[in-house]
């Protein structure tokens, strides 16, 4: 996949994502009147209301011969299902512990979370593994190099030992196993 159209991928989820979540805070329509609960009250003690459902932040209700829905303040005491059973309404309990928005919230979070330690992560193990480089061709010789004849023929003797190493083995020398040179970087 090219990556002008990864990108495009990526844009057009991005867009859905963002178009799910406004839909999901601004998408629910209600068309509920709101009531005081002092009103709710004196409607319960008249026998007005026909069926409840207790929200987590509030009330909606109904009354008789209405198709209108209502609401009003959740007083959130201990009685106040019981004191509904015992006024003849139809109470339905939806209190519910979170907003399901926040469960969206929450996962996109931990999504989102992890796609960031994913990508670190992975940049991180790039950035170590290109910090050395083996050069294997430089077209730089020994005659190239002036001077420091000594140091060259040391040297040039020390890659035949390795390139031959069965040659001076017969001869009684032992293969070297590396070359540490010391200096300045440079040289």
């Amino acid at each position: 996949m090219a990556k002008s159209q990864k990108k495009g991928l990526q844009f057009t989820l991005f867009l859905a994502l963002a178009a799910g979540i406004l839909f999901l805070v601004f998408g629910e329509e209600n068309n509920a009147n709101y009531i005081s609960y002092i009103e709710f009250n004196e409607a319960v003690q008249n026998e007005e209301i026909e069926s409840v459902t207790i929200e987590t932040d509030r009330v909606e209700f109904q009354k008789y011969n209405d198709e209108q829905l209502y609401y009003t303040d959740n007083p959130e005491y201990e009685g106040f299902k019981e004191k509904l059973l015992l006024a003849g309404v139809q109470v339905t309990n939806n209190q519910t512990a979170e907003d399901p928005l926040m469960y969206v919230l929450d996962i996109l979070f931990y999504v989102i979370f992890l796609v960031a330690v994913w990508i670190g992560s992975k940049k991180l193990i790039e950035a170590n593994r290109n910090n050395f480089k083996v050069i294997r061709h430089t077209g730089t010789r020994f005659s190239d190099i002036a001077g420091m004849d000594q140091l060259k023929h040391e040297m040039t003797y020390a890659v035949d030992i390795l390139k031959n190493p069965g040659k001076y083995k017969q001869m009684g020398i032992r293969p070297t196993k590396g070359i540490i040179l010391e200096g300045p970087p440079g040289n």
